[in-house]
């Protein structure tokens, strides 16, 4: 008796917090988007994308000062991108659990 007070104690303390936020998802799924949306989804459903906005001379100047204090920054542009230092931590980590692995 005990034991199935608890368990209908417990599943009410589970089921209490979902059943809390039904009301409030159900209107959320009733309301329809506007038509605009609609419109704007079958657009990129289409593969339609919108153009880039266009540059201010003032932002070109300031992505070239920018470029020319860090060179790295061509490299990245490029897509020339090596491993960060944390990507070579978790590598290193990860070739040390294999070698333990191999070890033992």
């Amino acid at each position: 008796m005990k034991r199935l007070l608890c368990l209908t104690l417990l599943s009410c303390i589970l089921v209490a917090p979902a059943l809390a936020n039904l009301p409030a998802e159900t209107s959320a799924f009733a309301t329809s988007p506007a038509p605009s949306a609609y419109e704007e989804l079958g657009a990129l459903r289409a593969g339609r994308i919108a153009a880039p906005a266009e540059l201010a001379a003032s932002d070109r100047a300031q992505l070239r000062a920018a470029s020319e204090r860090a060179p790295e920054l061509g490299a990245l542009r490029a897509g020339v991108d090596g491993p960060t230092d944390n990507q070579w931590k978790w590598i290193g980590i990860g070739a040390a659990v294999v070698l333990l692995i191999i070890i033992l």
